[in-house]
């Protein structure tokens, strides 16, 4: 019975996967670089990993995953090297009309500390459980055993 729960999962996440890739309604900032023709006009939000790269005075420039586009429009409240979040439309080849902004403020310093407890949770963990290699378990340290 477990195994065919193990199965039943595994086929789920396939299923998950296959869906993702070919039937995803979301536009990112790559698919209009690579065919700009066919989303010029579309509106897309763009929110992981985009950086200010320099300012200007009718708007941007972005930097995401190794691509570069010019936002046209406000750009009062933005610096070089902010993290930002958009929704924009596209305009080929590689331009974006700002609708909205989000400003992501000192989101680095947000991600060192949310490692925080990771760091926390895996010396509890570890100073509790060891891995025996032999048998390929996780097993009570003996000074933590209740029983």
């Amino acid at each position: 019975m477990r195994s065919a729960y193990g199965i039943l999962l595994c086929a789920l996440l396939a299923g998950l996967i296959y869906y993702g890739k070919e039937h995803n309604p979301a536009i990112t900032l790559g698919m209009c670089m690579e065919n700009p023709a066919a989303y010029d006009g579309q509106t897309i939000f763009i929110g992981t990993e985009i950086t200010v790269r320099e300012v200007l005075e009718d708007g941007f420039r972005i930097h995401q995953m190794g691509r570069f586009a010019r936002v046209y429009g406000e750009s009062a409240q933005v610096k070089k090297g902010d993290s930002v979040q958009l929704v924009a439309q596209f305009r080929a080849p590689d331009q974006l009309v700002l609708e909205k902004l989000y400003i992501a403020k000192k989101r680095r310093w947000k991600i060192a500390l949310s490692v925080v407890p990771v760091v926390l949770i895996a010396v509890a963990l570890f100073s509790a459980f060891k891995v025996d290699g032999r048998r390929f378990e996780i097993v009570e340290r003996g000074r933590c055993r209740t029983s």
